[in-house]
């Protein structure tokens, strides 16, 4: 993993447009593989006119995490961009709001497979954000493209 690679992975959670959203975020490992929770307490400054979280950064707190992780796993020899996303909102809430985003290895060694069997792979992911009573507030999809980067000296 390059420098870059590392420095986004292990200080996102000071990335000014997530820390000044009020958007917390932490990352572990478990079984080498990088996973990230992710929190938004309600305060004035991410409320829309009705007292609920403003949408925008109800998304913005899960929007660049599966991508961290697939560029952690996969390393420099894969392009990781976001392709699509999409967010369903199911319920408003005033809590502070919680999501996790992770990949099993499974997951992870599937991806690579099909990316180095096909040149190139867009897979989807389902990310759901709960409130502290655990009630489901939105729905995001993501879609992530990845390609395999030739080694021109091969």
């Amino acid at each position: 993993m390059s420098f870059i690679q590392k420095f986004k992975t292990k200080f996102v959670r000071y990335y000014p447009p997530l820390w000044f959203a009020g958007i917390r975020v932490s990352n572990s490992r478990a079984d080498g593989i990088l996973n990230y929770k992710v929190k938004l307490k309600s305060t004035f400054y991410n409320r829309g006119v009705r007292g609920t979280y403003f949408g925008g950064s109800a998304f913005s707190m899960v929007d660049p995490f599966s991508m961290l992780i697939l560029m952690d796993y996969l390393g420099s020899d894969y392009i990781v961009w976001d392709k699509h996303s999409s967010i369903k909102f199911i319920k408003s809430s005033k809590k502070t709001l919680k999501a996790e985003v992770s990949l099993t290895r499974s997951e992870l060694e599937n991806i690579k497979s099909k990316v180095n069997e096909e040149g190139d792979f867009v897979p989807e992911f389902k990310i759901l954000i709960h409130d502290t009573d655990s009630l489901l507030v939105a729905e995001v999809i993501k879609k992530v493209y990845i390609k395999r980067i030739r080694n021109e000296k091969s």
